[in-house]
């Protein structure tokens, strides 16, 4: 993420001035769970989700979380998570445009 689309996401969502982009993240909604691990394999895929955003995967690009949920296809989502200091926030945008563009809907 570039400086000016976090000072945007900043403004908009009325984020602390010092507040980082810590990445993209894969999230499950409904249990609330990041995606900490995973490997795809030949015979079998494995995924591993933690309930805490700090052991999350952070994927710097947005095409590598996309990449990974449409592999996963079982209501997982590609978020954006800041990093205020204390803690982090998740920010669910309404979409997110894959490496094709092409929408991929995350709600």
């Amino acid at each position: 993420m570039d400086f000016t689309e976090r000072k945007r996401l900043i403004k908009e969502f009325g984020l602390p001035k010092g507040t980082k982009f810590a990445g993209y993240v894969v999230h499950l909604e409904e249990s609330d769970e990041f995606l900490a691990k995973y490997h795809v394999g030949d015979d079998m895929d494995g995924w591993w989700w933690s309930e805490f955003p700090d052991t999350a995967i952070k994927f710097k690009k947005l095409k590598e979380a996309v990449k990974v949920i449409k592999r996963h296809n079982k209501g997982a989502i590609v978020a954006r998570l800041m990093d205020v200091g204390e803690r982090y926030i998740l920010l669910l945008p309404e979409h997110l445009a894959d490496i094709n563009n092409n929408v991929v809907p995350i709600r």
